[in-house]
Order: structure tokens, then C-alpha cells, then sequence
């Protein structure tokens, strides 16, 4: 199949990453305010207009033609290559980071327009960067990739995971347009997002949780070594060559049969709109999600506008839109009707912490794992953890299972509904579920 690619950094991201302000963006975007708002004097916002503190409709507007004309433009060009190559092979695109992007000027908030295109089989995104990908955290999915399974795609994931071996760019690299852009270090001492751990085993840890999160999704990922050198350790090579077996001999998993995800988070991808580029409710949505992952709760993340279809699946709702859009306060009255436990952002309340968020769903009746602050992963069959502490942990099951070590643990193989650990601080250990013991 093939990935098409285009704008800065190959992800469909306007080049400026603010708008591709023009005289052609104002063409366009006056003959879009005509069709959609009957608005027959529309002009481009002003840059003052997108930083202000206050909410601007003209702004909001362009960030909505932003969204909407970049996806269809991507399904333009997947639509030309399916019918070039006769729709015997599979297309997918990097689009629709809206669980990850908040700023709608960069394009990416439009994959409702195009999640159920037919020319689109896959969408696609690197792991999360969120906090510069340290360790102690999920690297939680960019985009809303329990919706788009539900509309019958695949998410394949980019997991471009940093190394002690990972250098510079400019180290790496000749060409002088790279010195001092990819730093390893900021002017203030801190690591950047461009740096690996120190270790090769934090290294082997960093690559077993991303792929252990992938895998408890049902998703598809790939090793991206961005410019060389990342991955050339005989150790390193020899992990992806297990996690590939792993993931191979996995496809025989019936994934009813085995615990997964009880709580959902909903995107609002056009509840972007409503928030001021320069206020803190633009991060409401990557702080929350963070805490999330902390809870030792496995979640799913979803648009509202899927709410209809994955309620039943689900025993409570987190709601990450502090001013959400229509179909985001559709979602929640949906959640009042059918009796769903939920807990919402507001303005005045624009973050949850990790413990909120626990105390919330635990007495909504989901099976909390582990509550001590360790990143747990559940799902096909599957857990894994991720230790935000070193010391003893303990995994609560919901049920006795058969529960075999695959990486990570010394752990005997057994059956159990309590799994329990001696871990490493920033460890990831991985288990093989093998069916419910009556």
C-alpha cells in the first residue's frame, strides 16, 4: 500500500503552521464563507485577532476552513491514487491529530470530514510527545483511534522512539541548515523531546511501551529511526524481532474474551474553535489525558460525534472539551438519557488531576489496576504496566487468568487475579492473559 504525505514535516500540517495565510487563502476562504455562513464579506483575520485573550468569531471561522479544506484536500490525493492503482492496494495518511494538536491554525481538526471516506483505509500518527515523551507517562495516541476502528479503519502508528544511541541532527548530519534546530538540550539545561534516555535499558524500556500500548489497542504500528543510528544495537534489533512475534502469534486472540478499556474519552475536535489560541483551556485536553494515564485505568479515546455507537461498550465517560461544540453537548446529554456516568470539563475547571479522575470512576464501578500512580495497559488479551516508581507493585485483575511473562518481569507464569511485582523506576513489563479460571 502507501502512505501519502505533504506540508511541514510530511503530516499535512500548513507550512507556516499558521493558516497559509494568501491571497489565495482569502479567495478560498470568502468563496467557503458564502457556501457555508451565507457571509458575503468575509476578509482574513488579523494575526492580533488569533492571539488574543478573548474569543473571535472571524478567527474561530478560519480555523474551521483550515480543517475542513485540508482534509478534503487529503482525500483528494487519495482519492487520485486509488483510482490510479485500480483500489487493488490500501492508502492511508498522517491526519487527524486531534486528540493531540490544539491549535486549529496547523489543520488537522477535520477528520470528521473525511473518517469514512472509501478512499482511505488507514490514518496515522507517532506516538504521543506529550512532556517530551518522558519516561513515568503513556505516550497516549494522537487522534481518536477507538473512532476510527469503529468506522472501519485501521490506525497505524509511527513509533519514532529515541535511544541513548539517538544524536543531534546536526551531529548526524552534514548540511548546515541543521545546526542548532534538533537540539538535545534547551538553553535552560532541559532534555527536548529530540533526546533518548541515558541507558540502553531505559532505551529497550521507552520501545517496549509504546509498542506495549499499541498492541493492547489492536493497532498497527511501525519503528521509524528518524535519521540513523536509533536502533543499531544488536539488543535493540533483537526486542522489535520478539515484539514482532508477539504481535504475530497474537492475531488468533478473540478480543471479546479478555478484560479491555471501561472508561472512554471524548475528543471534540471542533471544540478547538471555541477556545482562544493563548488560552490554558487549549491544553485541557493533553493535561487531562496524561493524568489519565496515570490512573492505572486503562481508556479508549473517541469523538463525540461516536458517541451513539460506543456507549454500550463503556461503564463511564470523561468529557476533555471545556467549551465543547454541539455535538459535544449532544454527546453528554446522550450520556444523562442512557444513565453513563461522566465527568466534564469546564472553563472554570479546565483540567482534571490523575487522582480526581481515579476517585471519579472508581465509584462509577471501573476496575481501577493498579492505584499507585504506574501507567497500566490492558486489552487483546494483553497487560502490560509501566512503572511511574520502583518498588513492589501489585496488578489487580478483574478475574483469575491464566498469566504468562512475556518481557520485562521474572514473574512465574501462573494462575492469578493479583499479578505481583519487584519493578524497576520507568520499567514496562508485559502478560499474556490465557483465558478466565472458573
Amino acid at each position: 500500500g502507501y502512505q501519502l504525505c505533504g506540508g511541514t514535516t510530511q503530516e499535512w500540517i500548513h507550512h507556516d503552521l499558521f493558516g497559509s495565510f494568501s491571497d489565495m487563502s482569502l479567495q478560498k476562504f470568502a468563496v467557503w464563507m458564502k457556501e457555508k455562513y451565507g457571509i458575503t464579506t468575509a476578509c482574513l483575520p488579523s494575526k492580533e485577532d488569533f492571539n488574543s485573550s478573548a474569543f473571535n468569531e472571524n478567527a474561530s471561522r478560519y480555523g474551521e476552513f483550515c480543517g475542513e479544506q485540508t482534509a478534503k484536500t487529503v482525500e483528494h490525493f487519495a482519492k487520485v491514487l486509488k483510482e490510479y492503482i485500480n483500489d487493488e492496494q490500501i492508502v492511508g495518511v498522517f491526519y487527524g491529530y486531534n486528540a493531540f494538536v490544539n491549535d486549529y491554525l496547523w489543520g488537522l481538526h477535520g477528520l470528521r470530514f473525511i473518517i469514512d471516506s472509501p478512499y482511505i483505509d488507514f490514518f496515522s500518527s507517532p506516538c504521543g510527545y506529550d512532556d517530551n515523551r518522558k519516561l513515568g507517562i503513556d505516550w497516549c495516541d494522537m487522534l481518536a483511534s477507538k473512532s476510527v476502528k469503529e468506522h472501519g479503519k485501521l490506525y497505524f502508528v509511527e513509533c519514532d522512539v529515541r535511544t541513548h544511541l539517538t544524536r543531534a541532527m546536526q551531529e548526524a548530519r552534514s548540511e548546515k541548515e541543521y545546526n542548532n534546530y534538533f537540539k538535545l538540550v534547551d538553553d535552560n539545561g532541559n532534555k527536548t523531546v529530540w533526546s533518548g534516555p541515558d541507558t540502553p535499558e531505559l532505551s529497550l524500556s521507552a520501545i517496549r511501551k509504546a509498542f506495549v500500548h499499541q498492541l493492547t489497542k489492536g493497532s498497527g504500528i511501525w519503528w521509524f529511526d528518524m535519521w540513523g543510528g536509533w536502533d543499531h544495537s544488536k539488543e535493540i534489533m533483537a526486542e522489535l524481532k520478539g515484539m514482532r512475534e508477539i504481535a504475530e502469534g497474537s492475531k488468533e486472540k478473540i478480543s471479546s474474551d479478555y478484560p479491555s478499556a471501561q472508561t472512554v474519552m471524548f475528543i471534540d475536535e471542533r471544540a478547538y474553535l471555541n477556545n482562544p489560541r493563548s488560552s490554558q483551556l487549549c491544553h485541557s485536553v493533553n493535561i487531562t489525558k496524561t493524568a489519565m494515564g496515570n490512573t492505572g485505568i486503562p481508556f479508549d479515546l473517541c469523538m463525540v460525534e461516536d458517541a451513539q455507537k460506543v456507549f454500550h461498550k463503556y461503564k463511564a465517560a470523561v468529557f476533555t472539551a471545556p467549551i465543547p461544540s454541539n455535538s459535544g453537548v449532544a454527546a453528554v446529554e446522550l450520556c444523562k438519557k442512557l444513565n453513563v456516568p461522566y465527568i466534564q470539563l469546564s472553563p472554570e475547571k479546565p483540567f482534571f488531576t490523575e487522582a480526581e479522575l481515579r476517585e471519579f470512576l472508581t465509584s462509577a464501578g471501573v476496575h481501577c489496576y493498579n492505584d499507585k500512580g504506574n501507567v497500566i495497559y490492558c486489552g487483546e488479551g494483553f497487560i502490560g504496566i509501566h512503572t511511574a516508581n520502583a518498588g513492589e507493585v501489585k496488578i489487580s485483575l478483574p478475574e483469575k487468568y491464566g498469566v504468562k511473562p512475556l518481557f520485562g518481569t521474572d514473574f512465574t507464569e501462573c494462575e492469578t487475579d493479583v499479578i505481583s511485582l519487584n519493578m524497576k523506576k520507568h520499567h514496562t513489563a508485559l502478560f499474556e492473559l490465557k483465558g478466565v479460571i472458573k
